[in-house]
C-alpha cells in the first residue's frame, strides 16, 4: 500500500518536474529570440502593431483596469540588466520614447508568437498535461500583449509631441542664428 502510494507520488512529482523543464526551455527560447532581433526590425507605426477597432481607442483597457494592474505583472527588465528597461524615468526625449516603443513591438510579438506555437505543449508533454500547459501557455501571455497595446499608443503621444517640440525649438534657434 505505501509502495504504491510512494510510486504514485514519484510519478506526481516527476510529470510536474517534466513540465517545468519543457515550459522552462521553449519560455528561455522564446526570450533569447526577443533579445537577438535587433530593435531597429521594429517601426510602431507598422500595421500590426496600430490600435484595432476592438480596442475602442483604449476603451476596452479602461475596462479591463489594466492601470490598476499592468505594473504588477512580471518585467524580466528588473532582472536582467542588458534588457531595456521600460520605464519613462527622467529620461523625457524623443530617442528614449521611440526605444520604448519599439520594445512594446518587440514584447508584443514575442508573446504573440509564444501563443501561436502553445500547440507545441501538445506535441511534447503526454496526455492532458499537453493540453493544460498550451491551454495555460496561451492565457499567459494575454495580459502581456494587452500592456503594449495599451502603452504604446499613449507613448507614441508622447514621442509626436516631444517631437513636435524639439523641432520647434531647433526653428527658433534657427531663426536666432540668422538674426
Amino acid at each position: 500500500m505505501f509502495a504504491r502510494f510512494f510510486r504514485d507520488i514519484f510519478l506526481f512529482v516527476a510529470e510536474i518536474l517534466h513540465i517545468v523543464l519543457v515550459f522552462g526551455v521553449v519560455s528561455w527560447i522564446m526570450f533569447l529570440l526577443g533579445m537577438a532581433i535587433p530593435r531597429s526590425n521594429f517601426d510602431f507605426e507598422d500595421a500590426f502593431y496600430q490600435p484595432r477597432k476592438w480596442e475602442k481607442n483604449g476603451r476596452i483597457y479602461d475596462r479591463l483596469k489594466i492601470r490598476l494592474w499592468k505594473d504588477r505583472m512580471p518585467d524580466m527588465s528588473k532582472f536582467i540588466t542588458r534588457m531595456y528597461r521600460k520605464k519613462l524615468a527622467g529620461f523625457r526625449n524623443a530617442e528614449h520614447i521611440r526605444c520604448l516603443l519599439n520594445e512594446t513591438c518587440c514584447a508584443e510579438l514575442i508573446h504573440v508568437l509564444s501563443m501561436v506555437i502553445s500547440p507545441i505543449y501538445i506535441l511534447l508533454l503526454d496526455g492532458i498535461s499537453g493540453v493544460i500547459v498550451m491551454i495555460l501557455n496561451f492565457l499567459g501571455n494575454i495580459p502581456f500583449v494587452l500592456i503594449q497595446r495599451y502603452n504604446r499608443p499613449r507613448l507614441a503621444q508622447i514621442l509626436y509631441k516631444l517631437e513636435k517640440a524639439e523641432q520647434a525649438k531647433g526653428e527658433k534657434e534657427k531663426k536666432e542664428t540668422v538674426k
